[in-house]
């Protein structure tokens, strides 16, 4: 069973919620499994596992190439660099 928590920074067509946020001596002494906050000290994501809190990581890096290109008005074939 959950809990309803109004989040009054939460605004009618919102994109995104605002999520608790602290230091970790801000920490709730006695956590939930599953309870989500936003720890100011490390600039993380981080929920509770259960046992401890463990901060949220990127699934995965990636690297990324931009290339740019001016058109002639003509021009329809680009060569990318990768």
């Amino acid at each position: 069973m959950g809990y309803f928590v109004k989040n009054r920074q939460l605004q009618s067509g919102s994109s995104g919620v605002v999520l608790p946020a602290g230091g970790s001596a801000l920490r709730p002494v006695s956590p939930v499994f599953g309870l989500i906050r936003y720890n100011t000290d490390l600039a993380a994501v981080e929920f509770f596992d259960g046992t401890q809190f463990v901060a949220l990581a990127a699934a995965g890096a990636i690297d990324y190439t931009v290339d740019s290109f001016t058109g002639t008005g003509a021009q329809t074939v680009f060569t990318m660099s990768v």
